[in-house]
């Protein structure tokens, strides 16, 4: 008000200089005050004359240094002061003893209690703090107001003095400005001391920030006097806070406080200062330290803030640049997963880039190189480079497909150095980042395609591998099969890597390859966690590599020692392929320098019965790649090792037992391919003497060393074990020479003697180990051919020992008398003659049997203490006794004595006790011999209760799930034992028990095909289907056959990529010796369905029993099938659907067992399944097949079909296409004229429908029955129906039609299926669930049924034939319907960009000036450290507008185009959830000012004041086009209320009115669009011109 009374000469000097002097006095500072002060000196100081000069009025001046000396300087100190740190420290004392006293009712309690003063006193001063700090809050928002007005004001003034003084005008007698210089000097004194103060540690906390910014709000203010700048003794302590300033850069890991200290200190000081290289230089080292640089990239970041510091920096400089340090980190925040670290990098990069293009020198560094012969073209590339990188911002990818085609020319340009590739490795890495699986996928691919020149390759590219793509690699989605892709058959991005490998190897140096390998050997075991897919399929492709010989002994061994870690975890077969892939590698790559007993060492590692078992291809591998390493072996490390440890133990190489053994039998294999037999048979002997000698008479020594014995025992078992631990199947692995090692035969025979002799000295529990590895040695020995009849004359002498040990009252010595017994029961029992056998069951029934209930509860050894030991003992003899009793009642077919069927009473009488103290070591034994005595279990009435115990009993082994499985087995065996079955009594029970193992079966694999297993087994016999009553397995076959029949869950994404590799693992045969060592269970799920299938095909019409248990399927079935039907339509391949696929093929099996009234019910059940359900294909394939196979098995059901396609045509006109196929299928296999004749009648109508689909079916589906006609030639049919034939094969030939028509009839359920030809077990299981493109794990094939069970067991005996005579099926495609309906992806689409160049792409524009967030301008810091956007003079009034999704709208269009301030009638719109979400944040970057309707008068006046043109968005009488009127640069647009426009009164104020010229009927555009219109006529005139104002 004061300004505008002196614009109009309303205010004289006095009454202008009174108001300062009160102002003065009265010493109040506020934003209002100094905002009113700012304007009335700026007015008055503004005065000119003629000559331009500015009129310094004496007494104003005098006034003016009053002011800042009493009133505005000492306030600005005081608010420095408060900013201290002791002054915070204070106040967070103050608050921490508030909290204490709250947060201690006891001590406040007792303060009231000793002395009430003191407790009033403390409430005082809690309230106080409370109070402060409530204030405080508030006042913070106001300070960040205050201090930019104050400073600016104190800064005004002084310049207003200075330039007095500057013009000699007489201060002298009346000013003095030494003191506000004083004061100014103490200001920055002030201020950097509250900056030095600060530290890392206080710098965290919350108030640091607003601290902060007061204080370098005051800094940067002041600096923009001149008179502060051009005085020397300001500026030292300006300097001292810019070096402080620095040090708190470098330590702050808070942006927001870096950015402040940056825009509001450094840079105003850098403006103030001709030369400022050296800070600049200091804050790029203080950048340089945040990053520790690997030789290609970066590979540490110890401060985010440092992308920050280069966008400012970057604004000053252009030094950085001849750095690499400074493209690494550029390179480094470009792949920041912090999306604001990544923009500010772009902005950076996108400065250093300009400043090399826009030089007129060539210029080179290592990332950027610059010629200008080749201008265009590097600028070419970059602007590919930034579309790339700020498209892969985005997040939809039909944005960013088209993009990367422009990949190609960036890849082009590196394989020629055009372009260096760690920017295009800078794309592939966002590409990999980003979330949308098919652009990763692509990424990949392409990656993996790429081929680069040795240069290039070294120039980061290999770093990249090993640093970026193995971490890629890691997923395991990448190797799923892709949609169509044959089964049995690898990943494509699988394949693709062995090619990327073989390709990098092949075309670098050997020096160089041998970087590369032994880097990518160390990234991928560098102790990472890998699943068993990716660690495959990696090491897989390292297999494949050429032959390169650069890994040394040191690597691969720390590769192998970590790779064991990766394994515990993995599916088997995962690991054992995974195992021979990478032993392949290192026998390919492994240095030939290496010596025999560090390749042991290596092999050592990997797990012999699941990779490298004699007789595997793996084996021949290893003993053919021994030819390639500089050993001799005849005198090789091996046999050195040997003998010095033979010499000695206490030898620092001592070697491990097993790498020795593999060792010897290596050198054994090799010699035994040698043709010299006279050194092939020599050889063994002379390796071993070191052994042989030792072992000769050592029962004869006194003072053998047991340590030196009990190694030599390791490595001669472990010696045999792998010489004859051979697999059986082998698919014909010829095995060479043994090899002769009957050298060891007389160690061996000392050895037994000396176990024999020393058995009584074992009387110690850790004496179990030694015990131990006598026995693995003679278990050893006795499979082996060589010494088997030498340990059978010794075990006479170790019974009699063993009976003397169980003679004995020692429990020790009983316990290793049990062990012994074990042992030879297991070896010599089977070849003993009756009377030793029954000698061993006396044994065993004496000292052994009465003792094992006892002994399972024992948890200590009498006269032992409790040790790990003791413990290990007692765990180890119930283990040994129950391995004994397994032993001996399995094998009680070999001699039945009374003996024994004594033991099995006694047995019998504690084995439910057994059962419920079950031990791991143990459980398998104890239920085997539960499976062994289930006759007289069932007979004694006990089988309910054990099978109870054991299910109890084996929940608690769940986490070890290969126990578990075998357990859960055994159960299931007692379960359906034959015995059992046949009692109808017992069936509820099973049913109940087999639930609980169906449900435990969707966890663990394998258990639901034991249970089908189980179950089959006595429903085999015919005895027992033939010897029950009719009826009496219904509730079995409804409750437990039927969800067998229906068993099998949908596989995790990852299960079934998991599944499709063990698959194509075993495709490969003898390749990986997982095919010959081990059995997978991956198909488990699909076995248990196989089985029940199976049995079903042992089903024989000719039994009466055979068609009772096909009539109870059938009812179950279709309980099962309601069971998992909702009114929702199923998903593709979901759970319900595959149920319901799977009790359709079990129904399509059964349908020739059942009789005409089951067919009548299964007819109305799939008719209403039609009417009801809107199927998958594959169901409503099966249902419609079924329903045509009833009608042609019985046709007199015709007229109920027909009765049902009525009904449900009235229920749902969707289902008429599903009944049409079924009439055209029975009347293609039908010569009966009615029915022909029928079937036309009921058709004809539907070619006529109003749904496209009905009406396409019924046209073909008459197509088909005339064509059928024809061929059987029915005359009277043809003759009949000829015209409206003729007329719809005239409608159906017209356009479209045709070709719908065509593309229907070939599909194949139309062109080549036939319902009764095509009836077969091949068409069920596979055919017809690949033709519905049901997901291929529910694909069976008719040899995989058939090996399900044996066919001894279970014989064939179903009418439906198992194959297909012809291969029209086999070779059909699915329907396009088919391929709509499942919802199949089009993987070309997914994965090819485009097949033809794209010209013009999406492109966001990115807003840069976000790239230093944290530098807004609401909070009016002044020279912002980025360039400040240029608006133009625009003002949009859209005070009369009320709706916010309109001010939204408006408000992101003004933020777009730079309009310099928007006027909102209320600023509480901006909360506005449909203001927001429409503006999108725009009003945090645009000026918004609040003008209500009612002072919208006043404020459009003060704008014509102003030099405002006032221009009205109206339509009036004399209002001008838009596209003809000119806007000044000064424009104010007032924009209309929604409905009413602008009042008349306003009207009368405004210069002139303008409208949007218009040509449609509807008068007026929205308010938001004409807004926008206006602001972009405005935009074209003026913003884009050069200059404007």
């Amino acid at each position: 008000m004061a300004a505008e009374l002196i614009r109009r000469g309303l205010l004289q000097e006095s009454e202008y200089l009174n108001i300062l002097r009160k102002i003065s006095d009265d010493r109040e500072v506020s934003v209002v005050t100094c905002e009113v002060i700012l304007e009335a000196v700026q007015a008055w100081e503004c005065e000119r004359p003629d000559s331009g000069k500015i009129v310094h009025h004496e007494r104003s001046c005098i006034v003016y240094a009053d002011l800042l000396e009493k009133c505005l300087i000492p306030y600005l100190l005081d608010i420095i002061g408060r900013h201290s740190v002791k002054a915070y420290s204070y106040h967070e004392n103050n608050i921490n003893h508030a909290n204490a006293i709250s947060q201690d009712p006891a001590k406040g309690k007792s303060k009231v209690t000793d002395d009430g003063r003191l407790v009033k006193n403390a409430t005082l001063v809690n309230n106080d703090v409370i109070n402060s700090m409530i204030k405080e809050k508030v006042t913070e928002t106001i300070e960040l107001k205050l201090v930019p007005k104050l400073s600016c004001l104190i800064v005004y003034l002084l310049g207003i003095l200075s330039a007095a003084e500057k013009d000699g005008f007489s201060l002298n007698q009346h000013i003095n400005l030494q003191p506000n210089f004083l004061s100014l000097m103490q200001i920055f004194e002030k201020i950097a001391e509250s900056l030095s103060e600060l530290t890392l540690d206080n710098m965290v906390a919350v108030n640091e920030l607003h601290r902060v910014k007061i204080l370098s709000l005051i800094i940067a203010n002041l600096l923009r006097e001149k008179s502060c700048q051009q005085r020397d003794e300001f500026m030292i302590p300006v300097k001292n806070i810019v070096d402080i300033s620095l040090n708190l850069v470098k330590g702050s890991h808070d942006a927001d406080i870096t950015a402040v200290l940056l825009t509001l200190i450094v840079q105003p000081y850098l403006e103030s200062v001709k030369k400022g290289d050296t800070i600049e230089m200091k804050l790029w080292h203080i950048v340089k330290d945040f990053y520790t640089a690997g030789e290609d990239f970066i590979i540490e970041e110890k401060n985010a803030t440092g992308f920050l510091i280069l966008c400012f920096l970057s604004e000053h400089t252009s030094r950085m640049e001849n750095d690499n340090m400074f493209w690494k980190i550029i390179q480094h925040g470009l792949i920041h997963p912090n999306p604001l670290s990544r923009k500010r990098s772009q902005y950076v990069l996108k400065r250093a880039v300009d400043t090399c293009t826009s030089s007129t020198a060539d210029g080179y560094s290592k990332y950027m190189s610059w010629q200008m012969n080749r201008k265009k073209e590097i600028e070419k590339l970059w602007y590919d480079f930034f579309l790339l990188i700020e498209t892969l911002e985005e997040k939809q990818a039909h944005v960013i497909k088209p993009v990367l085609e422009k990949l190609d020319r960036l890849i082009l340009a590196s394989s020629k150095n055009g372009f260096h590739v760690s920017w295009v490795l800078i794309i592939f890495h966002r590409i990999f980042c980003h979330d949308n699986k098919n652009i990763r996928q692509w990424g990949l691919m392409k990656f993996l395609n790429l081929k680069f020149p040795e240069e290039v390759l070294m120039n980061g590219f290999l770093s990249f591998v090993t640093c970026h793509l193995i971490s890629i690699l890691s997923d395991y989605m990448y190797y799923a099969r892709d949609p169509g892709q044959p089964p049995k058959t690898s990943s494509v991005i699988g394949d693709q890597l062995i090619l990327f490998f073989r390709n990098i190897i092949i075309t670098l140096s050997v020096s160089n390859q041998r970087h590369f390998l032994c880097s990518l050997l160390e990234s991928v075991f560098d102790g990472r966690p890998w699943g068993g897919i990716p660690l495959f399929y990696l090491l897989r492709s390292v297999s494949q590599i050429p032959c390169t010989r650069v890994w040394n002994y040191k690597v691969v061994k720390n590769a192998t020692v970590n790779f064991e870690g990766c394994l515990s975890t993995q599916d088997v077969t995962l690991r054992s392929a995974s195992q021979c892939d990478l032993l392949n590698a290192v026998f390919k790559h492994l240095s030939a320098e290496t010596s025999l007993i560090e390749i042991c060492d290596i092999v050592g590692h990997f797990r012999r019965k699941e990779s490298w078992c004699r007789g595997t291809g793996t084996w021949e591998m290893i003993i053919d790649g021994l030819d390639i390493f500089n050993e001799n072996y005849d005198d090789s490390s091996v046999h050195k090792a040997l003998a010095a440890t033979m010499s000695s133990l206490d030898c620092k190489d001592m070697v491990h037992p097993s790498d020795m053994a593999l060792g010897i039998n290596l050198l054994m294999e090799k010699n035994c391919r040698r043709n010299d037999n006279n050194i092939r048979d020599c050889y063994a002997e002379s390796l071993l003497k070191p052994i042989t000698n030792f072992l000769r008479d050592c029962h004869m020594r006194p003072y053998l060393d047991k340590k030196k014995l009990a190694w030599t025992l390791q490595v001669v078992a472990v010696t045999l074990q792998i010489r004859y631990e051979v697999p059986v199947n082998n698919h014909g692995t010829e095995l060479k020479h043994d090899g002769d090692l009957s050298c060891l035969v007389n160690g061996i025979i000392s050895v037994a003697q000396l176990f024999i002799t020393h058995m009584d000295m074992l009387n110690q529990p850790h004496d179990l180990d030694t015990l131990t590895h006598y026995l693995q040695l003679f278990g050893i020995c006795n499979s082996a051919p060589p010494f088997r009849s030498t340990m059978k004359n010794l075990y006479v002498q170790i019974l009699e020992k063993c009976k003397s040990l169980l003679e004995k009252t020692d429990p020790v010595k009983v316990s290793f008398g049990i062990l012994v017994l074990e042992h030879l029961l297991l070896f010599h029992y089977k070849d003993s003659g009756h009377s030793i056998r029954e000698e061993y069951h006396q044994l065993f029934l004496q000292k052994i049997v009465h003792s094992i209930p006892p002994l399972t509860q024992r948890r200590s050894i009498e006269g032992y203490k409790s040790t790990e030991f003791t413990s290990n003992l007692l765990l180890e003899t119930t283990r040994s006794c129950w391995s004994c009793i397994d032993m001996l009642i399995t094998k009680k077919k070999m001699s039945s004595t009374s003996s024994l069927a004594e033991i099995e009473c006694a047995v019998e009488a504690f084995l439910p006790e057994a059962v419920n103290t079950l031990g791991r070591l143990n459980a398998v034994h104890v239920f085997q011999v539960a499976i062994s005595l289930a006759p007289s279990v069932i007979k004694a009435n006990m089988w309910q209760e054990l099978v109870e115990l054991m299910w109890r009993s084996s929940s608690e082994f769940r986490k070890g799930c290969d126990l578990y499985r075998t357990l859960i087995g055994y159960l299931s065996d007692l379960l359906f034992h034959r015995d059992a079955i046949v009692k109808p009594e017992h069936h509820k029970f099973i049913v109940q028990i087999s639930q609980k193992l169906l449900t435990t079966g969707e966890a663990a694999q394998g258990i639901a095909a034991h249970l089908a297993r189980s179950l089959i087994m006595p429903l085999s016999e015919r005895a027992v289907r033939d010897g029950l009553p009719s009826g009496t397995l219904d509730e079995l076959m409804q409750d437990v056959l039927v969800p067998l029949l229906m068993f099998g869950y949908v596989f995790r994404k990852q299960f079934k990529v998991v599944q499709d590799t063990v698959e194509y693992i075993q495709h490969c045969g003898t390749t990986y010796s997982t095919n010959i060592l081990l059995e997978s269970n991956w198909d488990a799920d699909q076995r248990a369905r196989a089985i029940t299938l199976r049995f079903l095909l042992s089903l024989n019409k000719e039994k009466s029993s055979d068609r009772s248990i096909a009539v109870a399927t059938v009812q179950g079935i279709r309980y099962q099938y309601a069971k998992c039907t909702s009114d929702r339509r199923d998903f593709g391949n979901s759970q319900s659907h595959r149920y319901k696929t799977r009790l359709l093929q079990a129904f399509l099996l059964l349908l020739p067992l059942l009789d005409e009234e089951e067919c009548l019910l299964s007819l109305s059940w799939l008719c209403k399944g039609l009417i009801k359900d809107h199927q998958q294909p594959s169901v409503r394939y099966m249902q419609e097949w079924g329903i045509a196979l009833i009608i042609i098995f019985h046709p007199s059901f015709y007229p109920h079909l027909l009765k049902h396609f009525l009904e449900g045509s009235k229920e749902r006109v969707g289902c008429v296409g599903s009944f049409l196929a079924s009439l055209t299928h029975v009347a293609c296999t039908t010569e009966e004229e009615e029915v022909l004749s029928q079937t036309i009648q009921y058709t004809l109508p539907w070619c006529m429908a109003q749904h496209f689909n009905t009406r396409l079916y019924a046209q073909v589906s008459l197509r088909k029955i005339w064509h059928h006609c024809q061929s059987i030639n029915a005359t009277a049919v043809l003759d009949k129906y000829d015209p409206m034939q003729q007329c719809l094969q005239f409608v159906v030939e017209q356009g479209s039609a045709a070709r719908n028509t065509l593309n229907m009839l070939n599909d194949f359920y139309f062109k080549v299926f036939h319902p009764v030809q095509h009836y077969t077990l091949q068409t069920i299981v596979y055919d017809l669930p690949c033709l519905s493109l049901l997901a291929n794990d529910e694909w069976l094939t008719v040899d995989f049924i058939m090996g399900a069970m044996d066919s001894s067991i279970l014989p064939v005996k179903s009418e439906i034939p198992l194959h297909n005579m012809d291969k029209v099926l086999a070779e059909s495609s699915p329907a396009p319907w088919v391929i709509k309906a499942a919802g199949e992806p089009s993987f070309p689409e997914d994965s090819e960009v485009s097949g033809s160049p794209v010209l013009n792409v999406q492109r966001k524009i990115t807003p840069w000036k976000s790239m230093i967030s944290e530098l807004t301008a609401p909070l009016d810091l002044p020279n912002m450290a980025e360039p400040r956007q240029q608006r133009g003079g625009l003002i949009l009034v859209a005070s009369l507008i009320d709706k916010p999704p309109n001010l939204g709208g408006l408000c992101r269009t003004c933020e777009v185009f730079s309009v310099q301030e928007y006027v909102v009638p209320s600023l509480a719109v901006l909360e506005d959830q449909t203001f927001n979400s429409l503006s999108l944040t725009a009003q945090q970057w645009v000026p918004v000012k609040e003008v209500k309707p009612d002072n919208l008068a006043e404020y459009l006046r003060t704008l014509q004041n102003e030099g405002y043109t006032l221009v009205a968005a109206e339509q009036t009488a004399n209002s001008k086009k838009l596209s003809d009127y000119s806007f000044p640069v000064r424009t104010a647009v007032i924009l209309g209320n929604e409905r009413e426009g602008i009042p008349c009164e306003l009207l009368q104020l405004l210069d002139v009115c303008v409208e949007i010229p218009q040509f449609g009927i509807i008068r007026s555009l929205n308010v938001h669009v004409s807004g926008a219109l206006f602001i972009w006529e405005y935009t074209r005139q003026h913003l884009a011109k050069p200059t404007c104002g």
